[in-house]
This record gives structure tokens, C-alpha cells and sequence, in this order.
């Protein structure tokens, strides 16, 4: 209607000044209820005209950075033209539209998506990135597979896990997740907050991507070993991050233990053979789970625990070596 064909027209002609003085999470709610708009009944064609109208700035924006960075080299700061702000003031926008997509939006949404992943993996590898871009990368993705799970098939669910690898890469490469607790152990510093966010986040895109656990491509499971090698990439970068004082901020701990949870019961037996230093790390957080009050937490820990040992009996009682070395660490 006029009302929104006129908030279109604003918000396109004026994308640049409100970078400036709209806050992120504001242009995520606005963009996220300018998207829903497009759930009312409408002709297929209007919807589609409308969502890329709102998601055009966005998409020119991203498109714009990709090539200046592109042109300046792979670890190029970032462009005069497009400052780390707009960077962010972007991706909160297309985390709105993400939340917004419904019905045929959401095969617009993956081929969004698929178009900005160079970009994503450009942004990452700036020496200049800030913190909070590194975790609305992150929030991006997850939110983009939690948004897609119904519609990821065998076709496209591979291009999905390959950008997921990506940023695992990147991540442990850059040492990105790493908080210093000794410089904030309250995490009042802006830097570090963002640091701890982003370990969240980093959960949050593993336990996504472990939803395809749950659906069967029908060729053959390949797929689920992609999701179990992605995800035990991801906890090998996790678990060393994590102290108690990290562990002690309750939604950090919820996202861990449900996480560690679904893996034990679903993998037990890759569970038994993490690397030496790895599962030590790993057993003393599944400690501090089952001390902790928080009765969920424990509950995860306790069934991780269970798993993990019924798959350890197993496999000795089929003559295997079940935990083998990693056995003597667990001193309960």
C-alpha cells in the first residue's frame, strides 16, 4: 500500500544517513517487521518485488565492500567509503531480514545468502575487523541455517557446511574466541564482552547446524558426517576457551551443556577418542557442570556423562579398548 511503498522509498534514498544515526539492533527489528509485511496475502510476484525493494540497500552495500576489498587485497583494511559501522549497521539489517522471511522469501533467503558468503570470508580476514562484526557474523549464519533448516536438502545443504568451514578455519586460525579474563574478569571491557559474545555465538552456529541431525536426505547419511566433523571442529576450538568464570554466565553455560549433550548421546563413541588434552579440558567442564545449581546444566552433564560411559562398556564388552588412555583421566 502507499504507506509502505513510502517507507520504502525513505529507506532506500536515505540507507546512508541512518547508518549513521540508527542503532544496529533497531535496524534489525525494523527491517525484521518491514520482511514480515510481505507474509500478508499477496500476489507472488508483489512479495517478490517488495522483500528484494527492502533487502536491495543491503545487498548493494555488501556487493560494494566485496569489491573494494577485493581490490585492495585479501587482508586490506576496509574501504574510506564504507566504514566499519555501515559494515555493521549492514549485517544487522540482513539479520533482520533473515528473521522476517517466511514462505517463498525463504529460497529468496538462501540465494542471498549464498551470494554474500565471499564477502563474509573477506570481512573476517581483515586486520582491522572489530569484535561485535565477528559476532554478528556468526549470529548471521546460525540465524540464516536456523531459518533454512526445513528447506536444506542434499543439493544445498553441502555449500552450507563448506561456508560453515570456512569460518571455523578462519576462527581457530586467528585465535578470534580468545578472552583474556585477566584484563576483565568481570567482562565490563567492551572488547572482551564482545570476545564472549562471540564464543556464544560460535555455540549457537554449532548447535544450528546439529538440527540436521535430525533430517534424513535419503542418500545415505553422508550429510550427518559433515555435521558431526563441523561441529567437533568447532568444540575443539570452544572447549579450550572455556574457564569456570566463563562457564558461571548462565546463558554460555546453557548453549555448552545442551550442546556437549545432543553430542555425547548422538556421537558417544568420537566423544571417547577426542585428543588427550582435549577430553581432559572437556571432562573437567562436564565436572563443573554436575556440581553447578543450575539443575539444567547438571541434567546435560549427567546424561552426557551416561552416554559416554554406556559407549565406553560397549565397546569393551566387544573386546575394544572403549575410552582407552582417555579413561584414566576421569577421576569422579
Amino acid at each position: 500500500d502507499a504507506a509502505w511503498t513510502e517507507f520504502l522509498s525513505y529507506y532506500v534514498q536515505n540507507f546512508d544517513a541512518l547508518a549513521g544515526v540508527l542503532r544496529g539492533d533497531l535496524h534489525r527489528s525494523l527491517i525484521k517487521f518491514a520482511i514480515k509485511v510481505a507474509s500478508r496475502p499477496m500476489e507472488e510476484q508483489v512479495i517478490k518485488q517488495y522483500i528484494q525493494g527492502v533487502t536491495d540497500p543491503l545487498l548493494k552495500r555488501m556487493h560494494a565492500l566485496g569489491s573494494a576489498m577485493a581490490a585492495g587485497g585479501a587482508k586490506a583494511n576496509v574501504s574510506a567509503n564504507v566504514s566499519m559501522q555501515q559494515v555493521e549497521f549492514v549485517l544487522e539489517g540482513l539479520r533482520g531480514a533473515t528473521r522476517g522471511f517466511t514462505g517463498i522469501g525463504l529460497a529468496f533467503l538462501l540465494e542471498v545468502f549464498v551470494g554474500i558468503q565471499p564477502t563474509l570470508l573477506k570481512l573476517l580476514h581483515l586486520q582491522d575487523k572489530s569484535a561485535r562484526m565477528i559476532y554478528l557474523i556468526l549470529k548471521l549464519t546460525a540465524e540464516v541455517i536456523e531459518s533454512l533448516i526445513g528447506d536444506l536438502n542434499a543439493t544445498n545443504f553441502p555449500g552450507i557446511m563448506n561456508f560453515v568451514y570456512e569460518i571455523l578455519r578462519v576462527y581457530k586460525g586467528q585465535n578470534m574466541g580468545q578472552v583474556s579474563l585477566q584484563k576483565s574478569k568481570a567482562l565490563k571491557d567492551e572488547e572482551e564482552e564482545e570476545k564472549y559474545k562471540n564464543i556464544r555465538a560460535l555455540l549457537k552456529l554449532l548447535s544450528a547446524i546439529t538440527e540436521k541431525d535430525m533430517v534424513d536426505f535419503g542418500d545415505g547419511g553422508a550429510q550427518q558426517v559433515d555435521v558431526a566433523t563441523a561441529t567437533f571442529i568447532g568444540l575443539e576450538m570452544v572447549v579450550p576457551l572455556l574457564s569456570t568464570q566463563l562457564l558461571s554466565f548462565p546463558k554460555l553455560s546453557q548453549q555448552y551443556f545442551n550442546l556437549i549433550g545432543h553430542m555425547c548421546e548422538v556421537y558417544p563413541e568420537r566423544v571417547c577418542h577426542l585428543p588427550k588434552d582435549l577430553f581432559r579440558m572437556f571432562v573437567e567442564t562436564l565436572k563443573f557442570g554436575v556440581e553447578c545449581d543450575e539443575f539444567q546444566n547438571a541434567g546435560s552433564s549427567l546424561e552426557a556423562i551416561y552416554h559416554v560411559v554406556k559407549a565406553h562398556l560397549q565397546d569393551v564388552s566387544r573386546g575394544g579398548q572403549g575410552l582407552g588412555l582417555n579413561g584414566f583421566m576421569v577421576k569422579y
